[in-house]
């Protein structure tokens, strides 16, 4: 949102030196700036905007590219800046060895994302429709709830969650349900209210918290694979593209390329079992809430 903002209104101000350019365009431009400054992926932020482009049916996909190539280029000269937001240095490849453990990890992150958008936007859409004073009291209330969280399910359950996930990286053995459950209900809580807190940087961190509680069942086995597994399965339904899911993983945590392909069979799994949800989900609604006619 920052970084669409800023493009958006640059843009505007600066018009009268610019091409004639559709707003759509930079609106594109700033998918692609803000993702790879979140996550320091620069390979992301461009797939992110080819995703976007092929599921909008955007036309003006050519000076999209174009545009968000150069702004990209630009960008990485300014920063300059190659350090990874998860650094993780145990890890040279996941083997396939395993990969029937990370199918059921896909799974069950896929429902767990799906329930928590689910009650995300159920709730958000019907506190928004609150027009009177009482609107002030929500935020207020459901602030108070998330400090409890904080205070007695601990510090890891609240915030934007890099340091969350960085601690589990580190120490994954330190975390239980207890961190997992308090920052499920706190990102719903922060979300409903419009607060500050987002979806996508505390999604990574279930992930990996989710994916330590998991791996520490398996003995002998890396618990970090099942960390990265479980980062990239919750992301994918939130972000709602599986490709760039996949490659913001591997940038951000600057693991070796080669293994792209198994957290895009990851991701894929988790984002198309969220569509299939959403469908089910949808059908339900539809013969629960059947309107009826005199």
């Amino acid at each position: 949102m920052i970084a669409v903002s800023v493009v958006v209104s640059s843009a505007y101000y600066l018009r009268k030196f610019l091409l004639k350019i559709a707003l759509e365009i930079w609106i594109y431009v700033g998918y692609a700036i803000g993702l790879f400054v979140a996550f320091n992926a620069p390979i992301a932020g461009i797939i992110y905007v080819i995703e976007k482009l092929i599921k909008n049916k955007c036309k003006n996909y050519f000076k999209v590219m174009i545009l968000s190539i150069f702004a990209i280029i630009i960008v990485v000269f300014l920063l300059n800046n190659h350090s990874a937001i998860y650094p993780i240095k145990n890890i040279n490849k996941i083997s396939f060895e395993h990969f029937q453990y990370f199918i059921f990890l896909a799974i069950i992150s896929s429902i767990l994302s799906f329930t928590l958008l689910s009650i995300c936007r159920y709730y958000y859409k019907k506190i928004i429709l609150i027009k009177s004073y009482k609107w002030h009291f929500i935020p207020i209330i459901l602030g108070l709830i998330v400090a409890i969280i904080g205070v007695y399910l601990g510090i890891y359950s609240v915030g934007g969650g890099i340091r969350t996930t960085n601690q589990v990286i580190a120490n994954p053995e330190m975390f239980s349900y207890k961190e997992f459950v308090g920052r499920y209900l706190s990102t719903i809580f922060t979300y409903i209210t419009a607060s500050a807190g987002g979806l996508v940087a505390p999604s990574i961190a279930m992930g990996a918290v989710f994916g330590s509680i998991f791996g520490s069942f398996f003995e002998n086995m890396p618990i970090l694979t099942f960390v990265i597994v479980g980062m990239t399965a919750f992301l994918s339904p939130i972000l709602n593209v599986p490709i760039t899911s996949a490659i913001v993983i591997v940038e951000s945590t600057k693991i070796d390329y080669s293994n792209f392909l198994i957290l895009i069979i990851i991701s894929s799994i988790s984002f198309f079992l969220n569509i299939i949800l959403q469908k089910i989900y949808s059908k339900i609604r539809a013969k629960l809430f059947k309107p009826t006619t005199n």
